[in-house]
Formats: structure tokens, sequence, C-alpha cells
């Protein structure tokens, strides 16, 4: 019988230290524009960049992090039985940490040895190893660094097995995760529900990660050879895919694709696995991922998660800094998932009230490794295929995933984990309003409301926005139209087309609901109503997150000139100095405007702190010394260790050429040119540890 328990992790590594206060708004485009190479078949061209576009709110950036590592302590919840021990993180998104087959004691995941928070995720923190499961919006899951609720459970036989479950602001979807190990079992099986209770239809992404140790003889394997792969020879931005057969793809001539290793730059490629060779079969996907010696990992689930993906880190310097940056020295993975879509650009639209499930498998595949490794691709591919249906017969995950959905239906148990107050708030709100509630299948207790839910809690019950001090951080964003209903009828009189008031309400409430009308507005599109809103903000009272946000608009409009004016104002304005989130932002947008002087001035007038903690103030303060000549300052930023960088940019390695370009035009007394700058780049070797280049 499977034994559910909580402990700890023991591990080096940093941990956050809190969230970016300021909204990050919603890309103008919500969907995204893909370009498509000749050849690339009709029938996955549906839903291409559908609502692929960057969307965060109400969620903020967790950005507040290092890279100085110490012995820290993770909470962990182990379910295992005498031949598999699953290990979760709860308050990291409830990360597969590790799976072992017990038999043997072999890892079949890669178990990252350090936790190292680094900017690849649509809210800046994300971490590698294990299995993640992405929820949400294209660009990992909101909840992937954050806590989430894990509650005990047992089926109808009596068997424990443990639930993951929450709420997604974004979209507002309620999702749960059952994960289920038989007695006597080798194998993790994992059931998915989302719960979409809306009389509208939602825009849904699910993408299950799984990392798995890269090796010399690593090969992926699914039930696909057709693929749709990403074209790396275009210009910066721009999307291409292209479509090809396994092993060997148009962009790696010559090299079998299979091979993770051998590909020479950071690379994806998504299996088609919609369709199968047998008429009249159902579909069941399935990937592998196998080592030289034919062992490893492999997953297949239900016919509703049609499709997989292989990305993989690639041979380049600084593809191998990258895979070294989010762990140690020497380590190397690469990645197997499975989604919805045909790619993570592709959009997926769930029905209104409706619920979405499917059944993973995952466990331990041992075959002979000299078929593994047979030249020809699809012999080796049938081979594995078979060896995945000896495991896990079609029949059997068919009768599993219909007991599993009875299971689901079972009211949550015991929690052993709770996760953020969002949910209870959202279920009050319904209650008030008479919506449609969920089932007992999720619990979120009212008690986990706490300051961040307060300020809404008051405007739903009392109809009243609190009063703020400008001067201090803003109150959590809300973007949904239910609130903004909410807090547009906290106003004593508006007129709708004007956003306007009369007089009644107090200074503190009102530069307040004015702030988050605005942000409502902004991030429905409608950018007229989001200016008179800040406009109407600053009336009542001077803030600097107004300002800010007005700032904001001018960027996405091209005015420079004009978002420069509002940062100076917001610099100016109370509420600046209680975070150094729109310091970094002024920075960036002084230095990006060439206004040199004036940055360092900025810069040299800053909280000592907020230099030491803030990678953004460096690494533009950098920028402003070698654009000054400031070769000393520059090579200081250098030593810096670095955390946050975003995956696909390259600042550090910017700055040492740069800076190896003044050295020697200072040394050969020659004028700074473009023409001296790319002769550097020809000939100079970057030191790995600056070297982030991933084509």
């Amino acid at each position: 019988m499977a034994v559910i328990s909580t402990g700890v992790l023991a591990i080096e590594g940093s941990l956050l230290e809190g969230e970016n206060p300021l909204p990050l708004f919603r890309n103008r485009n919500h969907d995204t524009k893909v370009n498509l190479r000749k050849g690339f078949p009709e029938r996955y061209t549906a839903l291409l960049g559908r609502d692929t576009g960057f969307r965060i709110l109400p969620y903020t950036r967790q950005d507040r992090y290092q890279r100085e590592k110490k012995d820290i302590l993770l909470k962990t919840i182990v379910l295992e039985n005498e031949k598999l021990r699953a290990v979760f993180l709860p308050e990291y998104g409830a990360r597969l940490y590790s799976l072992i087959n017990k038999v043997d004691g072999r890892e079949l995941l890669y178990r990252n040895s350090v936790f190292q928070p680094a900017n690849l995720a649509i809210r800046n923190a994300w971490f590698s190893g294990g299995i993640e499961w992405n929820m949400g919006q294209y660009g990992h899951a909101f909840s992937t660094c954050s806590p989430v609720f894990c509650s005990l459970q047992k089926d109808a036989s009596g068997e424990a097995f443990l639930r993951v479950y929450d709420y997604e602001r974004c979209k507002g979807f309620f999702w749960h995760i059952d994960f289920h190990l038989a007695a006597d079992s080798d194998i993790l099986c994992v059931h998915t529900a989302i719960h979409n209770i809306d009389p509208s239809e939602k825009s849904l992404y699910w993408w299950t990660n799984v990392a798995v140790r890269q090796t010399p003889g690593s090969r992926v394997f699914s039930s696909s050879a057709d693929v749709i792969y990403i074209d790396p020879y275009v210009e910066k931005g721009e999307r291409r895919f292209g479509f090809g057969t396994m092993p060997e793809l148009d962009i790696l001539k010559g090299i079998d694709a299979s091979y993770p290793e051998r590909l020479t730059y950071s690379n994806e490629y998504f299996f088609t696995c919609d369709s199968e060779s047998e008429p009249g079969k159902a579909v069941r996907p399935w990937e592998a991922a196998l080592d030289a010696e034919g062992k490893g990992f492999f997953e297949a689930s239900t016919g509703m998660l049609k499709y997989r993906k292989m990305f993989c880190w690639g041979r380049l310097p600084g593809s191998k800094r990258w895979a070294e940056f989010l762990s140690r020295e020497g380590d190397a993975y690469f990645e197997i998932q499975a989604g919805l879509a045909p790619t993570q650009l592709h959009g997926t639209v769930m029905p209104a009230e409706t619920v979405w499930s499917w059944t993973q498998v995952f466990g331990l595949l041992d075959t002979e490794p000299e078929k593994v490794h047979a030249e020809d691709w699809s012999t080796a591919c049938k081979y594995i295929g078979a060896e995945v249906s000896s495991r896990v017969p079609r029949s059997a995950l068919d009768s599993l995933h219909e007991a599993y959905l009875a299971s689901a239906l079972l009211p949550c148990g015991d929690l052993v984990h709770a996760g953020s107050g969002w949910g209870a708030l959202e279920l009050e709100r319904r209650r008030v309003s008479s919506e449609s509630q969920i089932t007992k299948t999720f619990c979120f207790p009212c008690a986990l409301m706490d300051s961040r839910q307060k300020p809404w809690l008051e405007l739903l019950h009392n109809h009243r926005f609190s009063d703020k001090n400008p001067g201090d951080l803003p109150f959590d964003f809300m973007v949904q139209d239910e609130w903004e209903k909410l807090l547009r009828g906290s106003l004593k009189e508006i007129d709708e087309t004007k956003i306007d008031v009369v007089a009644g309400l107090d200074t503190g409430a009102g530069w307040n609901t004015f702030l988050h009308l605005g942000v409502m507005a902004r991030e429905r599109g409608d950018e007229v109503e989001a200016r008179a809103c800040w406009e109407r903000s600053l009336a009542f009272a001077e803030n600097a997150w107004a300002y800010r946000n007005l700032g904001c608009l001018e960027i996405e409009n091209g005015d420079i000139v004009a978002a420069l004016c509002q940062y100076r104002k917001a610099a100016a304005a109370p509420g600046f100095f209680a975070d150094r989130a729109i310091a970094e932002e002024f920075l960036t947008l002084l230095v990006t405007a060439g206004n040199l002087d004036e940055g360092i001035r900025l810069y040299q007038e800053l909280d000592p702190a907020w230099k030491k903690d803030s990678d953004v103030l460096a690494l533009q303060y950098a920028y402003l010394c070698v654009r000054t000549g400031n070769i000393e300052e520059a090579e200081t930023f250098l030593r810096r260790n670095v955390a946050n960088i975003r995956e696909g940019e390259t600042p550090i390695s910017d700055i040492w050429f740069e800076t190896e370009a003044l050295k020697y035009a200072r040394v050969q007394r020659l004028p700074l040119t473009d023409a001296l700058r790319k002769h550097i780049r020809e000939t100079s070797k970057i030191p790995a540890a600056f070297d982030f280049g991933m084509l």
C-alpha cells in the first residue's frame, strides 16, 4: 500500500526574496505571429499563435533572488511504496523533484542538487529539474515558484493518493492533479483535471515538463515520427515553424536529432502524436528518454494530451553554461514534455462549463540497448513502442483513467499543505454574487485569507476600497471583470464614459481606486480609459505608481521623451522609495535613451542596499560605464555573481566585449568604432563564465 508522508529536503540554494510590486501589462498583441516554412501542413495552422502573447496580471514578477547559496530546507511530500518513491515540493508548484525506482535505486528524473532560481519563466523565477506542471499561459506556470494546496485522499478501495490543486487567477480555472501509486506498482499514475465552471470559453495552456539527465547515449523516442520544429535561421524576435520526419530534420543536416547531445545549439521540436497507423484505434501518445544501456524514463497518456516535445540546451559553450548556471558544473539535462496543443505557440480553447481530464503514467523502461540504438530510428522506435505497451497496455491505461475519474469526484481530504488565500476569496465572491460554485473536490479555507486579500474582501462586503498611503506599496492587483464592476460600484457617482467622480471619496481611497481601475482598463485593452484613470488618481494624490503606469503607456506608444517625463515625476512622488522597482525601470529607460549623465546621477542617488541587491541596477550602471569609458567600474560588474539573467539574452557578454574593445582602443590609441567592436567579437575568446549564447 502507498504511504504519504511529509518532510524536509536539505539542499544548497538561494530562496526567493519577495515579489516586484509593479503591474506588468498584457501585450497589446494577444496573439503571436508565427511564420511557416514551405510544406507546413495545413492541419496544424489552426489556432497557431492564438492568445500566446505575454500576459501575467493579476500575478506579479518574482524577480528577487541571488546566487549566493547557503544551506536551506524545502518542505517535501513523499508518496511511496516498496518499489517507487516520489518527492514533491509543495512550496514550489508541487514540482515532482525526484522519482526513484527503489528496486535498483535509479533516479528516473534529473534531480537538481541545488535550488537556484533564474529568469526563465513568465513570472521570471524558475528552477530546473524534476517534473513541472505548466498550466495557465505560455511561458511556464504562474505557480511554478509558489505554494499550492496538497491534500491526503483515499479512493474507493481505501488506497491513499495525493491531490495537488489550486485556483488559477489569470483565467479563472480551478485545477487538480491526483497522484496514484498502487500497491506493488513501479509506475506513478497522474490524473489531471481542469475545471472551467464559467459560462464562457477560455484559452487553456498545459504542458507537463519532464527533466531527465543527459548522457552521451541519451536518445528520445515518441509515438509519432512527424515533428514541428523551430527554424533558427530567422531575424531576432521572429518565429518560424517547419515540419519534418525524425530523425533528420532540414535544419540539422547530417545530425540524428533523436540524440540531444549531438544537437549543436539550444533546440526543441514537437512530436505530432494526434494519429496512429492503426485505423479505428484511439490515440495513446507516449514518449521515452533512454540512455546508452537502454534504460530510462517513459511516459504515456490518454488521448487528450496528444502532443510531445523535446528540449535540449545544445553543445555550444553558452548552452553548456546555461545548464550549469541552473545547477552545478558538469550537470546536463534535457526535457521531454506533453501538451494539449501541437506546439506551445498553438492556442487551445476550452468550452464553457466543462471539465477536461487525462491520465499520464511515469516509470522506468529497461530495454535491450542494441535495439534502442539501432541505426534506423523508426525501427528502434517501434521496438520502444512495443515495450511501452507491454508496461502499460492501452486497455489498462483506459481502465485506470475511468477509475481515476471516479476518484477525482471525491471530496477534498485533509490538507497537508496550504496555498494562498486567493481561492478562498474567489469562492466568497461567487457566494455573494450567487455564481456557480466549485465541487467538493477543492477546499479553500477562509482562514487563509490575509492582508493581501483583505482590501478586496472589504470591497466585496462593504462596497468600499480601503484607504491607502501613496507612499506605501500598492495593493495586490485584480483584473477580473467582476472585480472591476465591484470597484466601479464603490464610487459615489460615476460617468461611465468620462470616468469622473463627484465629491465624497477621501484622498486615500480615491487615488488608490483610480490607480486600480486604470490597471484593469489597460489589461482589457482600453488605454484611453487607463490614462484617464491614472490622471484622475494623480488629481487625488501625487503618487509614483500612477506616474510609472503613464510612463509605460508612453513607452508602448514609442514616445521615450514623454515616458522619461513621467518617470521623472514618479521619482519625485510618494512611493518611489517604497521599492526599487520603479528605479530599475527608470534607469533602464535612461540608458536606452542615451541620457548617460542623468543615468549616472540617478544611480549615485539610489539606496546602497538597492544597488547591492539589484542585478538590474548593476547591469544598467555597467552599460553606463562602458558608454562613458569607465572600464574599471564596468569590470566591477563583471565580478558580480549575477543571478537575474533572462533566457536568450546576453547582457554579461555584451559588457565584456565592450570592455575589451575599450581597453584595446585605449592601448592602441584608436577611436572606438563599430568596426573595432566587430574585430574584438571575432577575435576574442570570451570566458566561459560570461557566455550565455544559445544559438
